[in-house]
């Protein structure tokens, strides 16, 4: 899945490319397989882009998508989850127009953000990592990792063990890492044969006053869930 459009956050849809082997040759679709909203009020009427993917319950294909809403800006309004439905991964997708991870006492423009989605086939539910933006779901400084559980992917909670990663992590040298000033983004799984989470995948990124990047890099950090060893 890929997000396309004019300016950069804004206008865009989510596409998809297709190929017989990893290495190609990819073919993009002709038109997008997921798109706005015709309704300028809708949650979903600036711009769809940020899927995640999995193969869910009797074969269904899942997309969880980031949405934006139109306020009047360029950089648009509230920052939103909904999650979308297809018999293929070429489409097409149907909106539920459900927001999802969104508490509804919330007031924050964007409470999570990067979902890596999966279905786990023995438990028969949904998971789906996030970054914590405000520190919504594990009560620590923004900017950590939380494990969210649906059993539709559709109605998602908070797990029972929530943190995945915390908002400072200590490297192995002894420095601190503050995802508060700086940013965990693009949360990926490796699951072992058992199909437990045993490595996290993550980018990070260093700022300079919260805002200039100087660089970033990938990260793999060993995971121990207790939510899957149960």
């Amino acid at each position: 899945m890929e997000t396309d459009g004019g300016v950069v956050g804004t206008n865009n849809e989510i596409g998809v490319a297709v190929a017989d082997k990893p290495e190609g040759p990819w073919v993009r679709s002709d038109k997008p397989v997921l798109t706005v909203s015709d309704d300028t009020t809708a949650f979903d009427a600036m711009c769809v882009n940020n899927p995640a993917i999995c193969v869910g319950r009797n074969g269904k294909i899942v997309m969880l998508y980031k949405a934006v809403c139109k306020n009047g800006t360029q950089g648009g309004g509230a920052v939103r989850f909904s999650v979308a439905f297809a018999d293929s991964p070429t489409g097409p997708f149907v909106k539920t127009n459900q927001l999802i991870f969104q508490p509804e006492d919330s007031t924050a423009r964007m409470v999570a953000e990067d979902p890596y989605l999966w279905y786990d086939k023995e438990k028969d539910q949904y998971f789906a990592i996030v970054r914590d933006v405000v520190a919504q779901f594990t009560g620590e400084d923004s900017g950590g990792l939380a494990l969210m559980v649906s059993d539709d992917a559709i109605n998602w909670r908070v797990a029972t063990c929530p943190k995945v990663l915390p908002a400072q992590l200590e490297w192995e040298d002894g420095t601190i890492y503050d995802a508060k000033k700086n940013h965990i983004e693009r949360p990926f799984l490796y699951r072992n044969e058992k199909g437990i989470p045993s490595l996290l995948f993550g980018t990070f990124s260093v700022h300079t006053n919260g805002i200039f990047r100087e660089h970033s890099f990938n990260g793999r950090i060993p995971l121990s869930m207790p939510e899957f060893n149960n």
